[in-house]
C-alpha cells in the first residue's frame, strides 16, 4: 500500500530513506539501495509512528524522507513521476543571482525566481516584486542551466535553446528588439547547441555545445568581442572563438572565458585593470591573456571592475579594483571547488560544503554577521548545513542547502 522508491540529488550530503510494500514483502531504500525486508500480511491503514519505526534503525544525521501513500505498487511511469516531484521539492541544481533578484534551476528542470521585477526578471508575466520563489511561466520542467544579468534572466532548455526575458533596453535579451518582457521569450536564432548561458550588467553570453562562444547587447565597451562598440540586439559569433571555450564569466561590463588549455582570456572595459593584462585602459575590443593564466584554471567568474580564477590546485587569484594582474586572495580555504561573483563581493565553494566570502558587505552580503568590509576571505555563518553551490548579486548572496537555499 505505501510506496516511496525515489532517489534523488545530493545524496554524498544527505539520504533518502524509501520504502516499497507489494502486498507480502516489505522492502526499506536507503538512496535507492535496499537496506532490510520483512515479510508480512497486512491490509492497513499504518499510523506515521509505524512507518517511521521501520526506517528508525536507518536514520542518520542529516537524513531527509518523505513517505508518499499510493493504493498500489508504483509502476515505472509512476516511479518516474515520483522522482521527478521529490527532485522539484528538495534537490536545487543552480542558483544565480542579479542585481536585486535570484533565481533557481530545480532538479525537475523548472526555474523559481523572487526577488525585484520591475523589469519583468521574474518571468511571472507581471512588474510586481515578489518575496517568495515563484514559477517562471511555461518554465516548470525542461530547463539545462540559468543565467542572470542584472535585471535580465535567460534559461537554456535541454535541447539546447535560449529564452530570455526582463530588461530589454540594449538588446540583451536577444529577440532582435529593445522591448522588455514579462515572460520568457525565444530567440528564433538560437534553437539549439548552447550549453551554458551567462548575464552582464545589459549584455549576454552564451557558450556552444562546440565550445563557440557568442554575445548580444550593449557593446559600449566592446565587451561583446566583435572589435566594435556597436550594440547587437540578436547573438553574434564572438570571431576568436568558434571553438575551444569550456567556460564564460560575464562582468558588468567586460567578458572572460576559460579555454580548453585551462587558460583565461578576457576583453571589453579595463578601466580598473580588471582584463588581468597588466595595463589599464578604457577599453581592449581583442580578446587576450591573462598574465600568468595560460593553464591551471578549472573555474572563472567576474563582477564590476574585477575577476577572479580558480585553480588546479585550490587556490584563486584576483584581478582589477586596482590591481591589473592576478593576486592571491588571502585567508582561501583548501579544497575550493566553485567560485561566484557579484558586482560587489565574490564567493567560494570549498569541498566539505563551507562557503567564504570577501568584498563589500555594507548589506550583510558577506554573511558573517556584520556589515564590516572584508578584503580577505571570511567563513560565511548560519548556514544550515554543507553547501553544493553558491550563488552572487549585487548586495545578496545566496548557497543551496539540504532541501532549498538560504541567502
Amino acid at each position: 500500500m505505501p510506496v516511496v522508491t525515489p532517489t534523488i540529488g545530493n545524496t554524498n550530503v544527505y539520504h533518502i530513506l524509501s520504502a516499497r510494500y507489494d502486498g507480502s514483502t516489505m522492502t526499506t531504500y536507503r538512496d535507492g539501495n535496499a537496506v532490510s525486508t520483512n515479510s508480512f500480511v497486512t491490509t492497513g491503514p499504518w499510523t506515521l509512528n509505524q512507518i517511521g519505526a521501520w526506517f528508525s534503525s536507518y536514520f542518520m544525521v542529516g537524513d531527509l524522507a518523505e513517505i508518499i501513500v499510493y493504493p498500489a505498487a508504483l509502476s515505472d511511469a509512476d516511479l518516474s513521476t515520483t522522482t521527478a516531484y521529490l527532485n522539484g521539492k528538495y534537490f536545487i541544481a543552480q542558483i544565480k543571482a542579479g542585481n536585486y533578484h535570484t533565481c533557481a534551476l530545480t532538479g525537475s528542470g523548472g526555474v523559481k525566481c523572487w526577488g525585484g521585477n520591475a523589469e519583468g526578471q521574474l518571468g511571472n508575466g507581471s512588474n510586481t516584486d515578489s518575496w517568495e520563489a515563484g514559477d517562471v511561466n511555461g518554465l516548470k520542467s525542461g530547463v539545462a542551466s540559468i543565467g542572470l544579468g542584472a535585471y535580465h534572466t535567460c534559461a537554456v532548455t535541454n535541447s539546447g535553446g535560449v529564452q530570455c526575458w526582463g530588461d530589454n533596453g540594449n538588446g540583451q535579451l536577444g529577440i532582435g528588439s529593445q522591448l522588455s518582457q514579462t515572460n520568457p521569450t525565444r530567440l528564433s536564432t538560437l534553437t539549439s547547441g548552447v550549453s551554458a548561458i551567462a548575464g552582464g550588467e545589459f549584455f549576454t553570453c552564451a557558450l556552444t555545445m562546440a565550445g563557440g562562444v557568442k554575445c548580444w547587447g550593449d557593446n559600449t565597451f566592446g565587451q561583446l568581442g566583435d572589435g566594435t562598440t556597436s550594440p547587437r540586439y540578436t547573438p553574434y559569433d564572438v570571431p576568436t572563438f568558434p571553438s575551444g571555450v569550456k567556460a564564460i564569466a560575464t562582468g558588468y561590463n567586460s567578458t572572460c572565458v576559460l579555454t580548453s588549455s585551462s587558460g583565461v582570456k578576457c576583453w571589453g572595459y579595463n578601466v580598473n585593470g580588471e582584463l588581468g593584462r597588466g595595463t589599464k585602459s578604457t577599453q581592449e575590443f581583442a580578446p587576450a591573456d591573462v598574465k600568468g593564466l595560460t593553464s591551471g584554471v578549472t573555474g572563472i567568474s567576474a563582477g564590476l571592475g574585477q575577476a577572479c580564477a580558480l585553480l588546479s590546485g585550490g587556490g584563486v587569484l584576483c584581478w582589477g579594483k586596482g590591481n591589473p594582474t592576478p593576486v592571491p586572495v588571502s585567508g582561501v580555504n583548501p579544497g575550493v571547488t566553485a567560485i561566484a561573483q557579484g558586482p560587489f563581493p565574490t564567493c567560494v565553494l570549498t569541498s566539505s560544503g563551507g562557503v567564504q566570502c570577501w568584498g563589500d558587505n555594507s548589506h550583510g552580503e558577506i554573511g558573517d554577521g556584520s556589515t564590516t568590509y572584508r578584503p580577505n576571505a571570511t567563513g560565511v555563518v548560519g548556514l544550515s548545513a554543507a553547501a553544493t553551490a553558491i550563488g552572487v548579486g549585487a548586495y545578496h548572496s545566496c548557497a543551496i542547502v539540504i532541501g532549498g537555499a538560504q541567502c
